[in-house]
């Protein structure tokens, strides 16, 4: 290991200074209009990186403490800081699949340090923009129609800006209705592969030269995500088909596609208007109570978790609209390119550890986790999933309003168990990492909302599980007898919850 370890540093070393010469040099000698090449471009982009990289990995090496040291919990926060900073640079300058990263990151509360995450939250609504020009350029070539002969006007401020696109407001000349067109940043596919191969090597030098860091699963779940989220017709497809699996809910939509103005580097679609998810002041002014919002979302992540196995998996506050126009106030979902389809297998045991947690069943849980690949991790793996302490969900106090002094307490924790939470990430299903993100992007919307979940969101949740469950296992069943039999012992789980739930409504 020590061995690995001097390579490490050997080879970002040399990857350090080979990158600082090659940036340095071109943007000496090259004009700047060849930087727009992505050949001649993916060297600078390396030497950023081999620069940023080398300088955060030193910074560890050369200033944190031993751990006995009295100091060493602050200064190893002064050295997050000043490091996430440094890669929060580095990906504003990249762009592209480096923004990616950053959003990743900045998801994941609880799960990496704290100050990380916190300095990569600006991914989420401030991620770099695409002149106006270069845009036109993509619209045209995929189109085949100069922009003025589609859109009778096109604004130039866009809507929202993410790591791979950007979104416009428009109006097509066809028949003067409002669209929001989505396009792809005009480098971002020729970089990608570029930009990939760059950001795995980093990952497994820091690997190498601290062994207990592990971001392999955060290269690995972008490798799978990126074929599909390059290509705007299959989100147009995933708009189309959660369309119409929740139409009949009408409190839940989607924006309808332009088909014949879409391709794989834009998407157009309907323009609709309302506020953001996380907009309190929204919500005040329209008489809307943030508590039903929340219930609603709750419910249709419910229903993607645990009945349909097909998950959205980017609801940050930029992605959902709430419409007040209605009598019932819409949840509007803007971007549809990520989800994560789960296997039924999976989905059963995620079912599990839910009732095991909600139940507070330890041996449950310790089984359900077993059989999602962390025997020897539930602790943390609980912990990560339901964003309290093990204490809480040992002593069956889920429904419980978290503290202060849990707060302070799953943080500390979490900065002073990073490997072994990095190794849950590793070790499990690569679909539950898109489930522990889509989790603390829902449970950020729910803390600025000033939502918390309480009983009555735990009771909802061991109705599904028991009812998945139930008939999970009469598919099973070996005889008619057993088959109901089953039924009658889901029936009465389902009766009890329901009569404890009017119970704790009434009183």
């Amino acid at each position: 290991m020590a061995l690995l370890r001097h390579k490490g540093v050997t080879t970002l070393l040399f990857l350090s200074a080979t990158g600082t010469g090659a940036y340095l040099w071109i943007k000496k000698t090259q004009p700047e209009s060849d930087l727009l090449n992505p050949s001649a471009y993916s060297a600078i982009r390396f030497g950023r990186a081999a620069i940023a990289v080398g300088k955060i990995i030193a910074d560890y090496k050369i200033n944190l403490p031993a751990y006995t040291a009295d100091n060493y919990e602050s200064v190893r926060s002064e050295i997050h800081w000043r490091t996430a900073e440094r890669l929060k640079v580095l990906c504003y300058q990249n762009g592209g699949l480096f923004v990616k990263v950053g959003q990743h990151i900045g998801a994941l509360d609880y799960v990496l340090p704290h100050e990380y995450v916190q300095t990569m939250k600006v991914f989420h609504e401030d991620a770099p923009y695409s002149p106006l020009s270069s845009l036109y350029t993509v619209i045209q070539d995929d189109l085949g129609r100069h922009v003025s002969d589609v859109f009778e006007e096109f604004e130039d401020k866009p809507l929202g800006v993410a790591s791979l696109a950007q979104v416009h407001k428009a109006r097509l000349k066809s028949d003067g209705s409002l669209v929001a067109v989505k396009v792809q940043h005009p480098l971002v596919k020729a970089h990608s592969d570029t930009d990939l191969r760059t950001i795995e090597l980093f990952v497994d030098i820091i690997h190498n030269i601290f062994p207990d860091v592990h971001f392999q699963w955060l290269v690995r779940e972008i490798k799978r995500n990126l074929p599909n989220e390059l290509n705007f017709f299959q989100e147009a497809r995933n708009c189309h088909r959660f369309s119409c699996a929740y139409r009949h809910l009408g409190t839940i939509r989607a924006p309808d596609i332009h088909w014949d103005l879409t391709t794989s580097r834009v998407l157009t679609m309907e323009y609709v208007e309302g506020g953001r998810l996380d907009d309190r002041q929204y919500m005040t002014q329209h008489g809307i109570k943030p508590e039903s919002i929340v219930t609603e979302l709750d419910r249709l992540y419910r229903d993607m978790f645990f009945r349909r196995g097909w998950i959205h998996c980017d609801p940050h506050p930029g992605n959902v609209l709430v419409d007040a126009t209605y009598k019932d106030p819409q949840l509007i979902l803007l971007d549809h390119g990520l989800y994560v389809d789960v296997n039924n297998q999976l989905r059963i045991s995620y079912c599990r550890l839910w009732k095991a947690l909600i139940d507070g069943d330890m041996p449950g849980v310790e089984q359900a986790c077993r059989d999602m690949g962390v025997p020897d991790l539930h602790q943390i793996m609980a912990a990560v999933l339901t964003q309290r302490s093990w204490e809480t969900i040992a002593n069956k106090k889920l429904n419980v309003p978290r503290t202060a002094e849990e707060e302070y307490l799953i943080t500390n924790r979490a900065m002073g168990m990073f490997s072994e939470i990095t190794q849950v990430l590793q070790n499990v299903p690569r679909e539950l990492i898109m489930v522990f993100k889509t989790n603390d992007l829902l449970a950020h919307v729910e803390s600025a909302l000033g939502v918390e979940r309480d009983e009555s969101y735990y009771i909802s949740l061991a109705k599904e599980c028991v009812s998945i469950l139930g008939r999970y296992e009469a598919d099973r069943a070996t005889s008619w007898i057993h088959y109901y039999l089953i039924g009658i012992q889901t029936q009465w789980l389902l009766l009890k919850l329901r009569i404890y739930q009017f119970y704790r409504i009434i009183f």
